[in-house]
């Protein structure tokens, strides 16, 4: 549910894509720095790789943080609970 919540409403919404191109920016980066030890074939798989890895960990950066917010969500109501003395 973690997941759909972010594939069909986090990841496409504008903020998220504009934030997603700052990391565009950091792999074009490093991909420049890299490009003239490769070969083309090379280039691409590392290209590939850098933009799979960078889209799974946004995905489980984004879990995590759903539950982490859920929890303290969670502890902040049961802290509202009212007491045997109220």
């Amino acid at each position: 549910m973690i997941k759909d919540i972010y594939k069909n409403i986090v990841y496409p919404s504008k903020n998220t894509q504009m934030e997603g191109r700052k990391m565009d920016e950091f792999i074009d980066e490093l991909l420049k720095q890299n490009k003239r030890n490769m070969t083309i074939q090379e280039f691409e798989q590392y290209r590939d790789v850098l933009y799979e890895v960078s889209g799974k960990a946004e995905e489980i950066g984004f879990t995590i943080g759903f539950k982490y917010g859920v929890g303290i969500i969670m502890e902040s109501l049961e802290n509202m609970k009212p007491t045997e003395n109220t």
